[in-house]
């Protein structure tokens, strides 16, 4: 619902596991109105004394990985008109 209010084509789900001094996100991405899961990606880092760093580059390594995926989802999404889907 929230998704089809924003026009969004995409959301990411996530899931953070902490365990003390270890931190792990599980980002899921979704393309949007029929709920596909286009991928997940698994991102481990040291929590330490500087929770922010560790959140600023969790952050840029999960963008990276799903503006990839996006890039290449849009592609094939364009290449195969909707009924082949």
């Amino acid at each position: 619902m929230i998704a089809r209010e924003l026009h969004a084509k995409y959301i990411v789900l996530g899931q953070i596991q902490a365990d003390h001094d270890k931190t792990r996100i599980l980002a899921h991405l979704i393309r949007m109105p029929e709920q596909t899961h286009v991928w997940v990606v698994r991102a481990d880092g040291q929590t330490l004394n500087d929770p922010l760093s560790l959140e600023t580059e969790l952050a840029q390594h999960i963008g990276d990985q799903f503006s990839i995926r996006v890039s290449a989802d849009a592609f094939q999404t364009a290449s195969h008109p909707p009924a082949s889907h």
